[in-house]
């Protein structure tokens, strides 16, 4: 007593043609010394010195969070990037052992604390390679952010902070 359903017709042309891709939008969130700061205290207040750690980690290290949750104590950092698989080897050892517990929790309620709801983790990591920019060759930092190419340093990473300063700058030309 089952019925088929008659079969749809497909339209003439294919509807898909009309659909634009979504612009990708680069995040420009990196965080200030203040900023950074203020999240250290965050979680001194929060009397989780840990979880500084993973943030100030990941800020020495520039690594993604998947990378970073690979690490054990007491190694140099010597890995194949979780995401592009390109070696990292950098001279930097992990002296306490990460405690990843209830991390996303820990982590919401540190950055809500200290007024930084718009942070996310992944803006550690282009944090970090915006602190190195202007004190090192691009190029050199490429390679310790683990990027096979320059152009995604410069591209994607690099950000120039005192943009918010050309119009003024303009009208003190003036």
């Amino acid at each position: 007593t089952e019925r088929i359903k008659p079969a749809f017709k497909l339209p003439l042309e294919n509807p898909c043609r009309v659909v634009t891709k979504a612009p990708n939008v680069k995040r420009e969130r990196i965080l200030t010394k203040y900023e950074a700061k203020k999240l250290k205290l965050s979680f001194g207040q929060r009397s989780d010195l840990d979880g500084w750690e993973i943030c100030k980690l990941a800020l020495k290290s520039v690594l993604s969070m998947k990378d970073l949750r690979g690490l054990e104590l007491g190694q140099e950092i010597d890995l194949d990037r979780a995401k592009t698989g390109v070696s990292v080897n950098l001279p930097l050892p992990v002296l306490v052992k990460l405690n990843w517990k209830n991390w996303r929790k820990r982590w919401e309620a540190a950055r809500k604390q200290a007024g930084l709801s718009d942070v996310q983790f992944r803006d550690l990591r282009k944090t970090g390679i915006n602190w190195l920019k202007g004190r090192h060759d691009l190029k050199l930092i490429s390679e310790y952010a683990g990027h096979a190419d320059i152009k995604t340093t410069e591209r994607s990473y690099t950000i120039n902070q005192a943009a918010y300063l050309e119009p003024l700058a303009r009208d003190m030309d003036r």
